[in-house]
């Protein structure tokens, strides 16, 4: 049986869980998702979902269908999705800030440090 694979990987948030994310790569991980982790509304675009992922892995659709249908269902359920790729970036961006954050602050430190020890070894040698 073929996977269904998608071109675009999403990341759903996972409700009540801040930067917590379900990967969501093909037809089969989105009807797990959601017959195990739906956290939206089970409404009509949720059905229309999970049977467009029932026919794609079918073989009696295709997977932009399947596609099509599980993003409309997140956004009809208001559940934020986002591509792997922006998540990706987000990360890098986020990590990236850490470090130069933490690389002025040893700066800043070490150049407090040497102002602090300037005026005593000034009193040392006098």
């Amino acid at each position: 049986m073929k996977d269904h694979s998608w071109k675009d990987s999403l990341a759903v948030e996972v409700q009540g869980a801040p930067q917590r994310y379900h990967y969501v790569q093909s037809v089969r991980d989105a009807a797990r998702h959601l017959l195990d982790s739906w956290s939206g509304m089970r409404n009509a675009a949720y059905r229309d979902a999970l049977l467009a992922c029932t026919r794609a892995l079918r073989g009696e659709a295709g997977e932009d269908e399947a596609f099509a249908a599980f993003v409309e269902a997140t956004k009809a359920s208001r559940i934020q999705i986002h591509s792997v790729s922006e998540i990706s970036t987000r990360l890098f961006d986020r990590e990236l800030g850490l470090a130069l954050r933490d690389s002025l602050r040893e700066e800043a430190n070490a150049l407090v440090a040497a102002t602090i020890a300037a005026p005593l070894e000034d009193r040392a040698t006098h």
